[in-house]
């Protein structure tokens, strides 16, 4: 007779004894983007007979991460809105002769903040044959939102003249806009006030306005075009990739001056086709 040599336990993928952070990364672009939960069963061998595990979710997962890892002056992760997640069922049944089984869960990026956290607290409630492994802990499944333009880009161009060359992250806003920075900066409390979102219209135009409009300005440098910005590309590059420019043409100013400056650059970077999903 063939014996198991570990304890039967039943328990959530990817927790530790503290349980654990899993990202998700989720497009806006997509209506529902569909990720999953994993639940499994430890042991040298497979169980011989389905194994039934039910889920719950526990908000005071999220309470107790932020509280261990993130100090009070940092932004915290708060609950996946209902209307952006959907769980058809909180059960799993682990066939016989299988070792994990999955639970689908539909994701509604539509309406997520892009400075905000969002994490889906779950725990496994009950196993009716096996035990509960760490039957207190949470796992986190966090919602990364991001959409085809947002990621790093080369900058580089004329400021009044000017010349510059740095790399900014494009922080995705909703489904076809970005957000980049006046200064170098990436800090949330100067994004606010120095940010500008960039929208890619349908023929690839693209349209220009502050994050934040009590305290900067944005205008076309073109008049007898007074909404275009610049327009984007998507190009074949070697090795089978492409790649992303844009090319910008804007004037800027603070609330409360009167001189204009005046940019004209362009911010390229190369990608393989999935990560756009184009």
């Amino acid at each position: 007779c063939i014996r198991d040599r570990y304890i039967k336990q039943a328990y959530l993928v990817g927790i530790g004894e503290e349980g654990a952070l899993v990202t998700r990364n989720v497009n806006y672009a997509d209506e529902s983007a569909e990720t999953f939960v994993s639940v499994g069963t430890s042991g040298s061998l497979n169980p011989d007979g389905d194994i039934h595990c039910t889920l719950i979710e526990d908000p005071s997962g999220i309470t107790s991460y932020n509280q261990k890892y993130k100090s009070s002056t940092e932004i915290q992760y708060q609950a996946l809105p209902a209307a952006n997640y959907n769980i058809s069922s909180m059960n799993a049944v682990i066939r016989a002769g299988e070792s994990y089984a999955r639970i689908p869960v539909a994701i509604h990026p539509e309406g997520l903040h892009c400075d905000s956290l969002y994490a889906l607290p779950l725990k496994m409630e009950s196993c009716k044959e096996y035990p509960v492994a760490q039957a207190e802990t949470v796992v986190l499944f966090a919602i990364k939102t991001y959409n085809n333009y947002s990621g790093y880009y080369n900058y580089i161009g004329t400021n009044n003249g000017a010349s510059f060359s740095l790399i900014r992250n494009a922080v995705a806003v909703n489904k076809n806009t970005i957000r980049i920075y006046y200064t170098g900066t990436e800090e949330l409390a100067r994004a606010k006030d120095t940010g500008l979102t960039i929208t890619v219209n349908e023929d690839n135009s693209l349209t220009m306005k502050p994050y934040n409009a009590d305290f900067i300005e944005v205008a076309s440098i073109n008049e007898e075009q007074p909404d275009y910005y610049g327009n984007y590309e998507l190009a074949d590059v070697y090795g089978g990739k492409k790649r992303q420019r844009f090319n910008f043409k804007y004037k800027y100013r603070f609330k409360g001056e009167s001189k204009w400056e005046i940019v004209d650059m362009r911010s390229l970077r190369s990608v393989t086709l999935d990560q756009i999903n184009e």
